[in-house]
């Protein structure tokens, strides 16, 4: 069942979608900045997303939808965030359709206890 989520709960369910994988982890804080500020939190079959529009496009700044159909989850998304273009942003598990865009969001403060690899999942872009 599909459904819009408080940011609190999104970043409750997002963390178990990304338990064993190197990933950053966001406060309460930060979700209800993002909720502020335009960001909306949805529940899908299979995964869980959150998206922002403005001015005629939606990006989808996570898409989290390892056990479901990407292009029906946005679909999905589109019916609620109706646009005219749709920007999506998935963790590098995930081999969707589209055009690939390398993307890095990091600011590490020390160095990290293992290796730097492909694998890691930094979340949303506050671009």
């Amino acid at each position: 069942m599909s459904m819009r989520l408080p940011g609190w709960q999104y970043g409750g369910i997002r963390e178990q979608y990304l338990t064993g994988m190197p990933h950053a982890v966001f406060g309460e804080a930060l979700y209800d900045h993002l909720e502020g500020t335009g960001t909306e939190f949805f529940m899908l079959d299979g995964g869980v997303a959150a998206a922002e529009t403005a001015d005629g496009v939606c990006r989808i700044t996570e898409l989290l939808v390892p056990d479901a159909d990407p292009a029906a989850c946005i679909a999905t998304i589109a019916a609620w965030c109706p646009a005219e273009e749709y920007i999506v942003r998935t963790p590098l598990f995930y081999d969707g359709p589209g055009q690939a865009r390398p993307l890095v969001l990091a600011a590490l403060k020390a160095a990290p206890d293992f290796p730097m690899t492909g694998d890691l999942w930094w979340g949303f872009g506050l671009e």
